[in-house]
């Protein structure tokens, strides 16, 4: 009776024990630390490749606290005197500790990565790449032109993107609006921003949703017509990737 009895008080302290262990496993870390990181917004060059550049002055806030800090020349930022434990940081962040919008940039999209910010050390950041807004003019639309077999790539074709309000046959192309245009790379491929039009800065994201606008693509022929080679979709994302067999 006497061991069975002290087996079951061994188990009992064992558990304690473990318990007192786990807990302090849980504990949040304690001080305070930094983290760093950069802020990169989508752009393509004369190849039509899509790459990503730095995006200078923006809102770089550690939600949940006051800490907000603004990105250099190279999109980089640096942040201390964060409290200790998982942070969530924010990019492009509308949040201003004086309610003005300046640092936000209205062009892209709010983004925002978890860190475990230890105490005295500088924690990386995992690079936040902003997503164009929808309904503003940095909006992109790209993908390749190919010929029938879907392999051979057209080159020095010019493609024309048009935006209505609502869909439209290709005979009434003249009530659509062109938003861009872009000629083909080595590659076959092109890349347009579809938002450049006045009328399209002056949508907010929310307006522009409701709408429920529709971008139509179409190449030139060799004799100056039109041909329409996608149907309409609706667009709801930032950066729209479509390819296109002739």
């Amino acid at each position: 009776m006497k061991i069975k009895k002290t087996l079951e008080k061994i188990a009992l302290y064992g558990a304690l024990i473990a318990s007192l262990s786990f807990s302090k496993c849980e504990k949040e870390p304690e001080g305070y630390g930094a983290v760093e990181g950069q802020v990169l917004i989508p752009k393509f060059a004369g190849d039509n490749e899509i790459y990503y550049d730095a995006l200078q002055g923006t809102n770089v806030k550690v939600l949940g606290t006051d800490l907000i800090t603004k990105t250099d020349s190279k999109g980089k930022y640096f942040i201390d005197s964060i409290p200790a434990g998982k942070r969530k940081v924010e990019g492009n962040s509308k949040l201003e500790l004086k309610s003005t919008k300046s640092g936000y940039d209205p062009n892209y999209e709010s983004k925002s990565e978890e860190v475990m910010v230890m105490n005295e050390t500088i924690n990386p950041v995992e690079v936040l790449k902003l997503n164009p807004s929808v309904g503003y003019p940095r909006q992109i639309l790209h993908g390749k032109l190919y010929e029938k077999d879907g392999k051979t790539p057209i080159v020095g074709k010019e493609i024309i993107v048009y935006m209505s309000w609502t869909s439209f046959e290709p005979a009434m192309i003249s009530s659509a609006v062109e938003v861009g245009n872009s000629i083909t790379a080595d590659s076959g491929r092109y890349a347009v921003y579809i938002g450049e039009k006045e009328h399209y800065f002056l949508l907010d994201k929310e307006e522009s949703e409701k709408m429920n606008y529709d971008v139509f693509l179409y190449f030139l022929n060799s004799d100056g017509s039109k041909q329409k080679t996608l149907n309409a979709w609706k667009d709801n994302e930032g950066i729209i990737q479509k390819d296109i067999s002739k």
